[in-house]
């Protein structure tokens, strides 16, 4: 006869087969198992809802597993009780999701119709003096400057163009959101922001080199998207586990990131109003065919791996890259020295980033 229970961390309702008094079946996996109230000493009756009425007790009775399957049936378990969760918790607005850059989308939507000039776009960004500091600092970066260093937000404008300034102060804003965070996930974030923002500026200087130059700042800005969805999930998994009191294994949250990241990172970018070829990216990085007819998402699952190789990973990983093997190489004509020179400039993003870092 199955008892009925409810999961008191996720409040979803499961059902339980108990053979004994002192097993229960893996529910949503945080710590071992509960003693469920109600139903008499055989435990055989209605559990109810009541988050002072749980008491941890034993996780799986022995007999229906143990070691890793036991540990593998929880997580599953989990796993499936927690997407249902976000996904509940985020069409309820119940989840607050990262919010972009007003003065970003604002620059973003006005160089798309192109509908700005240097002047302009200066007035703009000066209404964010932080900001101006910020895309200063990058401007100047070796990714980005020329023989001389600029000092002035006008000299920037004229020396990079308008559509460079607009991915920089892309890059700037994207940043802040993945720093944003004070939470269990902070090391996540900075780890994910060290990997899209290498994507991004391989992804360019791919472009620029390799005959696409008039896709650079596209192929920037989709870099720099790419991975959204796992900084949506990662603020919404910080919300629900602070507000139901749950722990979750590594494995659970990288499942959960590897599963559902191009769903809601589409869902992201149709909420800030970004172009239709940004969420295309998003949902298709991760499909098995190339795209060889798209040539900025050929760039972005091609830096994507190349950074892999580099170990510039947002998640531990045991895939094998053989880089020169990927049809996108074909799709977009590259030479050996075209990958070996892609390398050197994520060798060189990666030392930046960690002399930053110490």
């Amino acid at each position: 006869m199955p008892t009925t229970g409810v999961c008191a961390c996720a409040k979803l309702d499961v059902e339980w087969n108990l053979p004994g008094e002192d097993s229960v079946a893996p529910w949503f996996g945080v710590d071992p198992a509960v003693r469920l109230i109600g139903g008499g000493e055989g435990m055989r009756g209605t559990a109810r809802r009541a988050a002072s009425c749980v008491q941890v007790i034993n996780p799986l009775s022995p007999a229906l597993c143990s070691g890793a399957d036991r540990k593998d049936n929880i997580d599953m378990s989990q796993q499936r009780e927690l997407t249902v969760l976000i996904n509940r918790k985020i069409d309820s607005g119940e989840v607050e999701l990262p919010v972009f850059d007003d003065i970003a989308l604002r620059i973003n939507r006005e160089v798309n119709e192109n509908r700005l000039d240097a002047e302009h776009i200066c007035k703009i960004i000066e209404e964010d003096q932080v900001l101006v500091a910020d895309l200063l600092r990058m401007a100047n970066s070796s990714f980005f400057s020329g023989l001389s260093s600029v000092s002035s937000l006008r000299e920037a404008a004229v020396r990079l163009g308008i559509r460079q300034i607009a991915s920089i102060v892309f890059s700037v804003s994207q940043k802040r959101l993945y720093s944003a965070s004070r939470g269990m996930f902070k090391a996540r974030l900075t780890q994910l922001w060290q990997h899209t923002s290498a994507v991004s500026i391989g992804a360019r200087w791919l472009a620029a080199n390799s005959g696409y130059r008039n896709l650079a700042d596209e192929s920037f800005v989709a870099g720099l998207l790419h991975d959204i969805g796992k900084l949506s999930l990662l603020c919404a998994l910080e919300d629900i586990i602070s507000s139901e009191g749950l722990e979750l294994s590594d494995e659970v949250v990288n499942n959960i990131l590897q599963d559902m990241h191009s769903e809601h990172g589409a869902q992201l970018l149709t909420l800030w109003n970004l172009p239709e070829s940004y969420k295309t990216i998003v949902l298709h990085l991760d499909d098995e065919a190339c795209d060889p007819h798209n040539v900025v998402l050929c760039m972005i699952r091609l830096v994507d791996k190349a950074c892999v190789l580099e170990d510039i990973n947002d998640m531990p990983t045991d895939e094998v890259v053989i880089l020169e093997n990927m049809p996108e190489v074909a799709a977009l004509s590259l030479s050996d020295r075209d990958l070996a020179e892609l390398r050197l400039v994520l060798q060189e993003v990666k030392g930046e980033r960690q002399a930053a870092a110490a």
